[in-house]
């Protein structure tokens, strides 16, 4: 599947994701500054400029609303010309280390996902991995690999042999 496949089936599967009155959880000048910027913006006119490295300060709630914009934002760009904010949310976010003793049956800052949303992010993260390293016969970073593993857990999917 290529990435022009991909970016409507996550239009879709967040369709109903409300958009929430705060897209951050703190009250401090950062985060109200950030979540003032954020209110003035939708799917379509969101900039990785907007989010730069802001994804921490954002709720579960303003996560899985933006989560779409920051696909798409992540599908324009490609392995070594991956902007930041995008490896943030790829190897920080998606890919937050998880502990293995008692692993959460959801990821802790997308606990709203369904399973559609929750296979489809899975699915995102082997495109990702298969268009910017596989075919290009470079290592998957470490982050990545664990993102995939959580999240074929999240999904319900049996991971095959580590890479």
């Amino acid at each position: 599947m290529d990435a022009t496949e991909l970016q409507p089936k996550f239009e879709k599967a967040f369709e109903k994701v409300r958009r929430p009155g705060a897209f951050t959880n703190c009250h401090c000048d950062e985060c109200a500054a950030f979540d003032a910027l954020l209110q003035t913006r939708n799917y379509h006119t969101i900039t990785e400029a907007d989010i730069g490295m802001s994804l921490c300060l954002m709720s579960p709630e303003g996560l899985a609303y933006w989560t779409p914009a920051l696909v798409r934002l992540c599908l324009t760009r490609g392995g070594d010309n991956a902007w930041e904010a995008c490896n943030h949310f790829i190897n920080s976010v998606l890919g937050l280390p998880l502990p293995r003793s008692s692993f959460p049956i959801q990821h802790p800052k997308f606990g709203s996902l369904n399973p559609e949303q929750t296979a489809l992010i899975l699915e995102f993260l082997l495109h990702i991995e298969e268009t910017w390293y596989t075919s290009e016969h470079k290592e998957t970073p470490r982050e990545l690999a664990r993102a995939i593993r959580n999240w074929s857990r999240f999904a319900g999917v049996q991971v095959s042999a580590q890479k």
